[in-house]
């Protein structure tokens, strides 16, 4: 399984980033393509069909993946609440288009709507398909998917922008996309899978999808509480400056975890299919999960002033200390996180629901107290509620797969010790601009490599799980540019 899992994460990981590049550049041509107002305009659509997203989901990738006994009928079921659920989704939008157009005084947004909603009535036909791929930890064929997905999309919003076509380049880029979608999922359609809809087993995957659905919405609602009430009860510059400091934190997010997670859950699915013990590779997952996290937020808290200011400019000084809060929260958020994975893989949707709700009513409690005060006492509510979690899941794992407090000792250890070494290089460099203040681009350029340095060195000193991971790349690489290998000592 260990050969496999690196497999799958090495694709998973660059279907990642190659997407992310090709977006990225997508976003700079089309900056200077279109006005402010054509993508405020597409924003404020894509703002409401964000929600049809999260409804027309309805766990049924997950339902996919865990479900031990999937047969035909199954399948098919899962076919019909999609298409139900999305060909829905596409009349409620259509109906709701004249009125939304209406309170905003913008008829494009009826016109963006006419076309949005294409992509509801085509996702149902290739949404199984992608699932049944996942769960067969088919990511070679994923990534081929979503990049042929992401350069349709690129193609058509960068050339109908060029010609003119203004904010619908957007709407017709995001329908080609889908489409794109849906024709590499037929290239790619397993002969197994059924071609008709079924009502067989309607009732058993609506019954998870039902479950699987609140505790989705449940974690968006937790993850959106912060702006809402900081929005209700001090204002949109207080939204701003705290949305800046979580949303760089993101950035661990979109580089790291969601390509691994992709991989993660479903081969904890299959294990957990096998009859498999989850236990020992949960405890190594974490291991390198944790390992990659926590020196990655501890460079945020040291080096939290360059980082904003070299991101976004002056004007964002106040998101500084958020910043180093919040990601103290991130360090602890991703010591636990891979419990919801647990949870889902073994198909105990109705137990994550609670949890999510628990932590959603401690978040707004919490958040609600503190910003009666400021928004470092709203950060500090988010340490607190990360905590909370870690006293919830910890007994979710001791009664999932046995893992106790002196299992995670051997984790908790030598990631702290990894982590203060990697902090040498930038806590030296602050120390420095106190005394001869730089330009925040040296800063970083001074403090980056160190860390990373010190990150790889440290893995090697103190025997980390990762050592092995590691040593792979660097074997791949002295193959392709050297003869020498790189020992492996255990």
């Amino acid at each position: 399984m260990a050969s496999s899992f690196r497999i799958n994460l090495a694709w998973s990981l660059f279907s990642r980033y190659i997407n992310m590049v090709l977006q990225f550049a997508t976003i700079i041509i089309l900056a200077r393509l279109l006005t402010p107002e054509e993508i405020g305009i597409y924003s404020i659509a894509v703002a409401f069909f964000g929600i049809g997203q999260i409804i027309r989901d309805f766990g049924i990738s997950e339902y996919i993946t865990q479900e031990k006994d999937l047969s035909s009928d199954k399948v098919a079921s899962a076919f019909t609440v999609s298409l139900s659920i999305c060909w829905t989704l596409a009349l409620v939008f259509y109906l709701l288009g004249p009125v939304i157009s209406d309170f905003y005084g913008r008829q494009e947004l009826n016109e963006l709507f006419g076309w949005l909603i294409l992509n509801f009535l085509l996702i149902p036909f290739g949404t199984l398909t992608l699932s049944l791929l996942k769960r067969a930890l088919q990511f070679k064929k994923l990534m081929i998917i979503n990049f042929v997905s992401t350069l349709a999309y690129s193609l058509v919003a960068v050339a109908m922008a060029y010609l003119g076509y203004s904010h619908l380049s957007l709407a017709w880029a995001s329908v080609s996309g889908t489409a794109a979608t849906i024709l590499m999922a037929w290239v790619y359609r397993p002969a197994d899978q059924p071609w008709l809809p079924s009502v067989a087993a309607i009732r058993h995957v609506a019954s998870f999808g039902f479950k699987m659905s609140y505790a989705t919405m449940a974690g968006y609602l937790n993850k959106s509480a912060p702006e809402l009430i900081i929005g209700k009860f001090q204002g949109a510059h207080e939204v701003a400056i705290f949305g800046k400091a979580m949303s760089t934190t993101l950035l661990f997010t979109e580089l790291v975890f969601n390509g691994l997670s992709k991989v993660i859950e479903p081969a904890f699915a299959q294990k957990n299919r096998e009859q498999g013990d989850l236990k020992a590779p949960f405890m190594h997952a974490t291991a390198a999960l944790t390992v990659i996290a926590w020196p990655f937020f501890a460079f945020f808290v040291v080096m939290a002033e360059p980082i904003i200011l070299f991101l976004y400019g002056d004007q964002w000084i106040e998101s500084i200390p958020l910043l180093r809060v919040v990601s103290i929260a991130a360090m602890i958020y991703f010591t636990f996180n891979l419990t919801a994975r647990v949870l889902v893989s073994k198909g105990k949707s109705s137990r994550l629901a609670v949890i999510q709700t628990q932590f959603l009513i401690f978040a707004l409690i919490s958040i609600f107290i503190a910003v009666q005060y400021d928004l470092y006492m709203v950060a500090l509510a988010i340490v607190a509620e990360r905590f909370y979690r870690v006293w919830v899941l910890s007994s979710d794992l001791r009664r999932e797969l046995g893992v106790t407090l002196s299992d995670y000792v051997p984790v908790l250890t030598k990631g702290i010790a990894i982590t203060l070494v990697t902090l040498v290089g930038p806590v030296l460099v602050a120390w420095i601009n106190q005394e001869q203040p730089w330009h925040e681009f040296w800063q970083l350029a001074a403090a980056g490599p160190v860390w990373a340095l010190s990150w790889i060195g440290a893995v090697f000193l103190f025997s980390h799980p990762i050592k092995q991971e590691l040593i792979l790349v660097l074997n791949v690489i002295k193959a392709k540019y050297g003869n020498k290998a790189v020992p492996n000592n255990g």
